[in-house]
C-alpha cells in the first residue's frame, strides 16, 4: 500500500497584531495574561499563529482559530 502522508497546511502570513478577532485576543488575555504578542500569523483556514513573549522572559507559540479556541496543528 502506498503511505500516506498527511501534512497540516500552515501557509501562515503575518497579519498586523491589531487584526486579530476579538476572541483571540480575549482567549489570550483570560488563559494567558501576562504574555506579550509579538506577532500574528492567519492562515487560509482562518486559523491564527502567536508569537508570545512572557513575563518570565521565555518566549513560545499557540495556535487558535477564529472563535478563540486554542488549537495543535
Amino acid at each position: 500500500a502506498d503511505e500516506v502522508t498527511i501534512t497540516v497546511t500552515q501557509d501562515f502570513e503575518e497579519i498586523s497584531i491589531s487584526d486579530l478577532p476579538e476572541a483571540v485576543s480575549a482567549a489570550l488575555a483570560k488563559d494567558y495574561h501576562t504574555a506579550t504578542i509579538d506577532k500574528a500569523y492567519k492562515n487560509a483556514s482562518d486559523q491564527y499563529k502567536l508569537d508570545l513573549s512572557l513575563e518570565d522572559g521565555t518566549t513560545g507559540t499557540l495556535y487558535a482559530d477564529a472563535e478563540g479556541n486554542w488549537i495543535q496543528l
